[in-house]
Parts: structure tokens; C-alpha cells; sequence
């Protein structure tokens, strides 16, 4: 897509075209925000997959993770929980709640948060009273398990 963008100066008004498809948004406007991309761990029910702590100095807001199960955990009713949490061992299911996680799939939180899953979280700056985001496993083993959890946050 291309932009024409009009400018004013002491030589009149001049015209700059500018091609959106060339660069992404994030190189277009440096406030749009971070990824980051975490490895998932296999474990008992119970055991934590992925444990993320804000790096940042300041607060931010997660507006976006997306679980990608590579290999299904094992186990038929194996399920994961994800959200902000108060350490990297503490249970939180506000940003995807309870997913399958013994199927290969991909899931986010805009589109299958389940029950108290949200669209966005505000994490405390790194050192805070809630800097992580979990990934808990529950109600069965996922001692295959391998994936990623992609993390999309702006600082506030």
C-alpha cells in the first residue's frame, strides 16, 4: 500500500510517497510495541510451562500472547492457564484459560481466553508486585509438551 504524504515548506507544498508494505508497523511507529518469544517446558500437572518476568523499568501492558503447541503434552486432559502473576510459581488464568494443550494447535488470547481470560493485562515495571506472566499445566501430565509463547506488550 502506498501513502502520500503532503508536506508545506518555504518552497511550496511538495508530495512524498511512502510504501507501508515496506517496513512493519513496529519500524513505522517505535511505540507499537515488543515481542518476545519464551519456550515451553513439559511437566506434571501442576508444573509451570513458562514463567516470564517484565524486563522493562517501567510498567506495561500485555496485550497479546499467543500459545503455539508444537507437540501435543501427552496426556488427554492436559490443559494450560496463562496470566499475570506475582512470581514465576504463581497461578493465573486472565489471559487464556484453560486450553488444550494435548493437541497441536495455536491459541491467543483475543480469540479463545476462555472463562476469565481478557484481552489485555498491566504488568508492574521489572522488581514489581505482579511482573510475570505463567504458564501453569493443570489436571494431567504434559510430559511431551514443546512449543512456544509468543508475549506482545507496550511500556506504559
Amino acid at each position: 500500500m502506498s501513502v502520500t504524504k503532503f508536506h508545506i515548506s518555504k518552497y511550496g507544498v511538495g508530495k512524498e510517497n511512502i510504501n507501508t508494505n515496506a517496513v512493519g508497523n513496529d519500524q513505522l511507529d517505535p511505540e507499537a510495541g515488543k515481542w518476545v518469544k519464551v519456550a515451553l517446558a513439559s511437566g506434571d500437572a501442576d508444573d509451570f510451562a513458562f514463567a516470564w518476568q517484565n524486563p522493562e523499568s517501567s510498567e506495561i501492558i500485555v496485550d497479546r500472547v499467543i500459545l503455539d503447541i508444537t507437540h501435543a503434552g501427552g496426556s488427554a486432559s492436559a490443559v494450560m492457564d496463562v496470566g499475570s502473576a506475582a512470581s514465576g510459581t504463581t497461578h493465573s488464568d486472565n489471559l487464556i484459560d484453560g486450553v488444550d494443550i494435548n493437541t497441536t494447535a495455536v491459541y491467543d488470547n483475543l480469540g479463545d481466553g476462555g472463562t476469565n481470560g481478557k484481552t489485555k493485562q498491566k504488568l508492574d515495571e521489572n522488581g514489581g508486585t505482579t511482573d510475570y506472566i505463567t504458564g501453569q499445566i493443570l489436571d494431567a501430565n504434559a510430559a511431551s509438551l514443546e512449543g512456544n509463547v509468543y508475549i506482545h506488550y507496550r511500556t506504559v
